[in-house]
């Protein structure tokens, strides 16, 4: 097997334990929460991941096999955003909602290990973005990109103020109580996360693009 399958083979395992983590942690909270835990971002991008990485690894067989050249670019954009979806979950865990506890540290060990958010907040995140900056084939050469992985939190977003708006859901995240908060907040904190979505976006593109580009050399 030469290097690029290898590598490819990697990402596939690496992947596919990244839907796994997704999926126990969505069946854990599941069985705790019932069907009101598809209103979290964080479940939501999980299973998001978990359905990327089964497009990719089934769309990877062919080309590890020596049917196919290359992996659809179709599918590695999609495997891009829920990449970048699973990272802003844990990356507003640890910026955001664990700064809400009065023990930071003891609200980010909460946050990161108990139950289902270890799968969902650390797990799940970290072995997405370590295979898609050092293992995944390239994504291809297109600038608006990392501002159309913003799609998925804009939807989630959207959907989820307004839902609160009409009393219709309760948060679940501080920042979506909209009748809790002058409308100003709201705003900024529109703005601010998507801002973080925005930096993610472009750190995952232009980091997997030069390692990729390292890695040809």
């Amino acid at each position: 097997m030469d290097k690029h399958k290898a590598r490819l083979l990697i990402s596939v395992i690496i992947s596919l334990a990244a839907g796994i983590c997704a999926i126990v942690g969505a069946v854990i909270h599941l069985t705790k929460s019932g069907a009101a835990i598809f209103a979290y971002y964080t479940v939501d991008s999980n299973i998001f991941m978990a359905i990327a990485a089964l497009i990719y690894c089934a769309a990877a067989l062919p080309v590890l096999t020596g049917k196919r050249k290359t992996v659809p670019k179709a599918v590695m954009v999609i495997k891009y955003f829920a990449t970048v979806t699973v990272s802003i979950t844990m990356l507003v865990v640890i910026f955001v909602l664990a700064p809400y506890y009065d023990d930071y540290l003891q609200g980010l060990r909460h946050l990161m290990i108990d139950g289902q958010l270890l799968y969902h907040h650390l797990l799940c995140p970290l072995l997405s973005i370590l295979a898609f900056l050092f293992f995944d084939p390239p994504v291809e050469k297109k600038a608006s990109l990392p501002f159309l992985s913003l799609i998925p939190t804009l939807i989630y977003a959207v959907v989820t103020a307004l839902l609160n708006t009409a009393k219709l859901l309760y948060g679940p995240y501080p920042f979506l109580l909209v009748y809790e908060q002058p409308v100003y907040m709201s705003v900024v904190w529109f703005f601010a996360i998507h801002g973080i979505a925005l930096l993610i976006g472009l750190g995952l593109y232009f980091g997997h693009r030069a390692i990729r580009k390292k890695l040809r050399k």
